[in-house]
């Protein structure tokens, strides 16, 4: 509730004619301040005229008036700049720490925006702004899904330079431990990137030129090594392993953050890293090799790579299959691309202040096709179609930082959602 009461404030959208105090002092709200997020009063610097008397300060805002006593305000001298405290319902005389009496307001706003938040938060459906989603200004959404992809972009840009400060500025690590998460495909996405940060880059890049040690490293790194298979190959990667781990003092992952239930065979975490290893055995350094690349066909073929020969009849050890090249999908291709290659160009751009990267970054995700997954088709069924993987990486930001946290006060569609009646 008091989510709500601060966006009715901040927006204005109480009934601003005729009101009063509490006590009954005439009032009027000049300037309803600046919303805080960090700790102390509500509102920053509002303007109010009580009767005659002009005053500027701060606002609090709660539920019931007797809140202010349940959080220790009446104790806490950063209170004493409030001015005025804006209650949906008032239970008691509140006081600063002088004991001064400070005046409220029972914040008064149409019933019908109550009735959508209630509505909005509590219907047992996925997106509960979707039945009335067609009633929204176009405009408002196209803005709003601008706005949306530049946040998940963002934050994907604050994590690849988190990275940086814990792989002492390479670029080339950090998009090694970036694209592994994305090798994962989002089922073995958290496994894989404890892979990549469990075997140090220098290593990798030191057996290279051999794609049995890479896979060696990988696999033994990744758990995998450790049981008793009849297999020759298998044997051979668990004993070169065995002097890599000891050379290295590598301690590997566990083998249960693995899974391998409900996926295709060409998604098993075996395949993903069988390609991992043969990326990095043709393409060492992969990141110089993506800050020449401009355009999307030449990232694409970076990527088109195959396994060694032991997958053409594997899926895992010790399992024949029928003979089939492994070679990387498009579709993992462009989730690569979006996921981990545009975050990393973008995040060189932004740290070197250099526009050619970061709009090189931005123009790759126009140019790339929307992707497919479960939130992608949920919103195509609501009437949101997505144009390209700008569009899409919206969406996705919408759906899991707004619709799955219940924030639809913040918003734009649920916004004009509250305001119809």
């Amino acid at each position: 509730m008091e989510r709500l009461l601060h966006y009715v404030w901040k927006h204005k959208l109480f009934a601003s004619e005729a009101i009063a105090t509490v006590t009954g002092e005439s009032l009027k709200i000049i300037d309803v301040g600046i919303h805080n997020a960090d700790a102390g009063p509500d509102f920053f610097n509002a303007k109010i005229q009580i009767d005659d008397t002009f005053w500027a300060g701060n606002v609090e805002i709660h539920t019931y008036s007797s809140d202010w006593y349940k959080h220790g305000h009446d104790k806490n001298t950063a209170y004493d700049s409030v001015i005025l405290h804006v209650v949906k319902y008032c239970d008691a005389e509140i006081f600063r720490t002088n004991g001064e009496l400070l005046p409220q307001l029972i914040l008064s706003y149409p019933s019908h925006i109550d009735e959508n938040y209630e509505y909005l938060l509590n219907a047992d459906i996925s997106v509960p702004c979707s039945l009335r989603i067609t009633e929204i200004p176009a405009l408002t959404i196209t803005s709003w899904l601008s706005a949306l992809s530049a946040e998940r972009l963002e934050q994907k840009t604050e994590r690849i330079l988190h990275l940086m400060e814990q792989y002492n500025n390479s670029w080339e690590e950090v998009l090694y431990v970036a694209l592994g998460r994305y090798f994962g495909l989002g089922v073995n996405g958290d496994a894989f990137e404890r892979l990549t940060r469990s075997l140090p880059f220098i290593y990798l890049l030191k057996h290279s030129d051999s794609l049995f040690q890479l896979e060696a490293l990988l696999f033994g790194q990744a758990g995998m090594l450790s049981k008793e298979i009849k297999d020759e190959y298998f044997l051979q990667l668990q004993k070169e392993y065995a002097f890599m781990q000891h050379k290295y003092n590598l301690q590997p992952v566990n083998s249960d953050c693995w899974k391998s239930h409900r996926l295709r065979p060409p998604n098993f975490p075996e395949i993903r890293i069988a390609q991992f290893a043969a990326l990095y055995h043709q393409k060492p350094k992969l990141f110089s090799r993506i800050m020449e690349i401009k355009e999307i066909a030449g990232l694409r073929d970076l990527f088109k790579i195959k396994p060694s020969s032991y997958w053409k009849n594997h899926y895992n050890f010790d399992n024949l299959s029928n003979e089939q090249e492994k070679s990387i999908g498009n579709t993992l291709i462009d989730s690569l691309l979006i996921n981990a290659v545009v975050p990393v160009v973008f995040a060189y751009g932004v740290k070197h202040g250099n526009t050619d990267f970061t709009e090189r970054a931005l123009s790759f995700l126009e140019n790339l096709p929307p992707e497919n997954n479960k939130i992608i088709r949920e919103w195509e069924t609501i009437g949101l179609k997505a144009l390209n993987s700008t569009d899409t990486q919206a969406i996705i930001q919408l759906k899991r930082e707004y619709c799955e946290q219940k924030k639809c006060l913040f918003c734009r569609i649920g916004q004009e959602m509250l305001r119809k009646k």
